[in-house]
């Protein structure tokens, strides 16, 4: 929880806060000394911008294979990338995705509200 709270740029006072507590309960969290319920756990998770799983310790990707564990990487990364960086980060991607189903997708986020976003990897 601390190194997804720093990443997120908050104090413990600042995270506290949000949640209810205070600072101290926060170090008592990180610390382990203090158990969370599920009620805190999902909104420490939702303040620090990750899913709820990345709190537990033994959390990892590297089990699963395929694309759907490299678009969990690339959220997991992009939920830590500092906001000033996010915009030319994204255009960068939007360069890359080259081919009609990249152009199509661009054209459907900018054309409406919902996008019909297909599998790349579908024929």
């Amino acid at each position: 929880m601390r190194a997804l709270r720093r990443a997120a740029r908050l104090t413990q006072t600042a995270l506290g806060n949000r949640i209810g507590v205070t600072f101290q309960q926060v170090q008592k969290y990180e610390n382990g000394s203090n158990r969370m319920s599920a009620s805190r756990l999902w909104l420490v998770a939702r303040c620090l911008g990750v899913p709820v799983s990345a709190l537990f310790s033994d959390y990892d990707h590297s089990d699963a294979e395929g694309p759907a564990t490299d678009a969990a990487r690339l959220l997991d990364a992009w939920r830590l990338i500092d906001p000033a960086h996010k915009t030319p980060i994204l255009a960068l991607i939007e360069t890359l995705a080259v081919g009609p189903r990249a152009r199509r997708a661009k054209d459907d986020v900018s054309g409406s509200a919902i996008a019909d976003v297909t599998d790349p990897l579908e024929p």
